[in-house]
């Protein structure tokens, strides 16, 4: 191991150490899923699973992403149709890392989960190769030595391990009732833990869809139990998978029991094991800085730590609230708190670097002008969502059938306000066309309209692209001009007026829908340029060379530029 990784997990020491109300949490899990199970006869007893191996690859996926177990294979280990050996070495492999993991952070914690779905009977584990037995088990989860460990195994007759077990202390229990209280550290409960997804004489069921229908409730309880506090306790996972699992298979007439068994459980408050709130706030370290630096959620229950090279932007998904932000260099460790907020971007850099400018629908706000970190050469600058008000003036070509006489080319003037990825606004337009119909009629437009326009928008790294719709409805002056074209045509023209004027002027109205498609760059600074495209329908009674074509298809490009004030 490098030298300065060692030095790191040092200063890791001395700053949790320092503040026990931060201490660090270790999660450790192997999670099996095996489709065949050979008996210690060596025959396959069962027909295949379905779903096994699928299932123990989504777990493993959302312990990952909700849990906060750790993505390296050092601590977070998916065997897949395994066989004994294999698993023997991965809970060694796994012990190795754990005391190394202890001799570097000393006063951590750990939590370890043992997860396997697959065949059961008789209280033993089938695998690829042959049973593994209940003992065999205990004993690989005593030499993980971890300060909880949690078994759950979906099998059918799972809870037969009971039989074998319970001469050591353990008790079935339908809840580890854990005190409400928040804990002073990530973890306060010792002993073990192991769940079973059927009683000891009750098959578990797989669903020809869902998998295995416990496994399929225990994942869908990692984001769907009811919350407490930071996330969601275990009892809740569990309480929640058991309950789910007895009613559906009660609805299909079936009985499947989930059952709890417990072994030295010391426990003065909850174990969170499930953090599914949504990471909607964000940190972003500048490309200057490099070293290390941690997060810490003020309740104790999560610590993110990050290392940080020169060169490259940083970015990181954060949960909101209120969490101490740690800056690691030489003997010492300096820590500032910070506040963080549902949609807001911290964006922290050195001094005097100037932050990034910020888009439309937001502002920024430096929240530590004197500095914070070493020779306070660090600073912190929130990028917070606001309304902007943008105004702006732009040309528009617009075309649809030569019969609708519509006015091509438009002038207009755009009032929009964004909101974080919304947008909202008003056009004011001035329409105009002169050309001559297919008569050889000379005709002349004017139009004066209003549009109102709405859509979401995509911020890409040096563009921002906009999907939305426009209404608008316009009035239009027509003027035809005398020419040698005969009394029919001109009684089409003029919706069958008797009368051969020099001049005739006609006053209508039109009415449009539009999808709009536009990319507008830059995406931050003071002045930006928008290219669009409109594709929609128009509506002009009498509008029109012919007085009943009154519906058509439209479209247009537009060209605007938009100017935003400080």
């Amino acid at each position: 191991m490098k030298k300065e990784t060692i030095a790191f997990f040092f200063k890791l020491i001395i700053l949790f150490a320092a503040s026990p109300t931060q201490a660090v949490t270790l999660r450790y899990t192997i999670v099996i899923g095996n489709n065949i199970g050979v008996d210690s006869k060596g025959k396959q007893p069962f027909a295949p699973l379905l779903h096994a191996e699928r299932e123990a690859k989504r777990l493993t996926e959302r312990l990952i992403q909700l849990a906060n177990f750790d993505s390296s294979p050092k601590r977070t280990k998916l065997l897949l149709n395994t066989n004994r050996a294999s698993v023997v070495a991965a809970f060694k492999a796994l012990a190795e890392q754990r005391k190394k993991d202890a001799e570097l952070f000393q006063d951590s914690e750990s939590i370890f989960l043992l997860y396997f779905t697959g065949h059961g009977i008789a209280g033993k584990l089938l695998l690829s190769d042959g049973a593994m037995n209940a003992r065999q088990i205990a004993a690989l989860f005593n030499n993980v030595d971890a300060d909880f460990s949690v078994g759950v195994f979906d099998a059918c007759y799972a809870g037969s391990f009971d039989d074998i077990l319970k001469k050591k202390g353990i008790r079935p229990t339908l809840g580890v009732n854990f005190a409400p209280n928040m804990p002073e550290q990530i973890l306060s409960a010792k002993g073990s833990i192991w769940f079973v997804s059927s009683g000891a004489n009750e098959p578990s069921f797989e669903d020809v869809e869902k998998g295995g229908v416990f496994t399929h409730f225990f994942i869908e309880a990692l984001n769907d139990a009811q919350r407490d506090g930071p996330g969601i306790t275990l009892d809740q996972i569990w309480n929640y998978a058991r309950t789910k699992t007895i009613a559906y298979t009660m609805k299909h007439n079936k009985r499947q029991t989930p059952e709890q068994f417990v072994s030295k459980l010391r426990s003065k408050a909850p174990v969170y094991f499930s953090f599914p709130s949504q990471p909607n706030a964000t940190l972003v370290l500048s490309p200057q800085l490099q070293g290390t630096f941690a997060l810490s959620y003020s309740d104790g229950h999560l610590v993110k730590v990050f290392e940080k090279q020169a060169g490259k932007k940083k970015r990181i998904d954060v949960f909101p609230g209120s969490a101490q932000f740690y800056v690691f260099g030489g003997r010492q460790t300096e820590r500032t708190q910070l506040s963080l907020k549902k949609n807001e971007t911290l964006y922290i850099h050195s001094l005097p670097e100037i932050p990034p400018a910020v888009e439309k629908g937001q502002y920024s706000q430096n929240l530590f002008p004197k500095g914070i970190g070493f020779k306070d050469n660090i600073t912190v600058t929130a990028i917070r969502p606001r309304a902007s008000l943008v105004a702006g003036a732009g040309y528009e070509g617009s075309f649809t059938h030569w019969k609708m006489l519509h006015p091509r080319h438009r002038i207009y003037i755009p009032l929009r306000i964004d909101w974080q990825r919304v947008y909202l606004g008003l056009r004011l337009i001035y329409g105009y066309d002169q050309r001559k119909n297919h008569i050889d009629t000379p005709h002349a437009a004017h139009m004066a309209a209003g549009g109102l326009f709405a859509g979401i928008k995509k911020v890409f790294h040096s563009f921002e692209l906009n999907v939305g719709s426009d209404l608008g409805v316009g009035y239009i002056w027509q003027r035809f001009e005398q020419s040698e074209i005969g009394a029919d045509d001109f009684f089409e023209l003029t919706g069958g007026k008797p009368q051969f004027p020099k001049n005739y002027i006609d006053k209508k109205w039109e009415a449009s829908l539009n999808a709009v498609l536009g990319a507008l760059f830059p995406k931050t600074g003071h002045v930006f340029f928008e290219l669009a495209s409109r594709f929609g329908f128009l509506v002009a009674p009498g509008a029109a060379l012919y007085s009943t074509y009154k519906l058509n298809v439209a479209g247009g490009l537009s060209l605007t530029v938009y100017f935003r004030g400080g």
